[in-house]
């Protein structure tokens, strides 16, 4: 895996302006994926930890030391985190808006029945992944007026050539 220059994320991303009138705030996940390693360099700004799905492993979450929103804490160095996502593995990313997402009952969906959803899903590809949270969020939503963004990234790790 190539090296990750420092053991933080630079700047200007620790100081991003991201609280404004209201609370509003941002959270983030960056991370670097080397294709022909696995090898995943990855940091968190308040953000909901990723789902890794397949493989031998099952289902879980990539472990981060993270920290708070971007903007929060002023020359708040965010740690780097590494982990390996396999072949054939989904690395599956997502918004709050998935597990906050409110149904006509004020229920959010949680991450809890995320990961139910998650580990009956099958890795034939990461388009079925994105499908299977966004089915099983619509059902529990129902009729009920989204409040927030819904997105959902899911990369699936295949074989191929070597990296030189």
């Amino acid at each position: 895996m190539r090296q990750v220059a420092r053991d933080h994320v630079p700047e200007p991303l620790g100081q991003q302006a991201a609280v404004v009138a209201g609370g509003v705030f941002v959270t983030a996940f960056a991370g670097i994926l080397d294709l022909g390693s696995g090898e995943v360099a990855y940091a968190s700004a308040g953000h909901d930890s990723p789902f890794v799905l397949g493989g031998g492993t099952g289902l879980r979450q990539l472990v981060t030391e993270g920290g708070p929103p971007l903007g929060t804490v002023e020359d708040f160095r965010f740690p780097i985190d590494h982990d390996r996502i396999e072949l054939g593995e989904v690395l599956l990313l997502f918004t709050d808006g998935i597990t906050e997402a409110e149904n006509a009952d004020h229920k959010l969906y949680s991450s809890d029945r995320l990961a139910k959803a998650l580990a009956t899903a099958a890795t034939i590809d990461a388009q079925h992944v994105v499908a299977v949270v966004i089915d099983d969020v619509s059902r529990f939503v129902g009729g009920a007026e989204q409040a927030d963004d819904m997105t959902v990234l899911a990369l699936r790790r295949v074989g191929g050539a070597a990296a030189t």
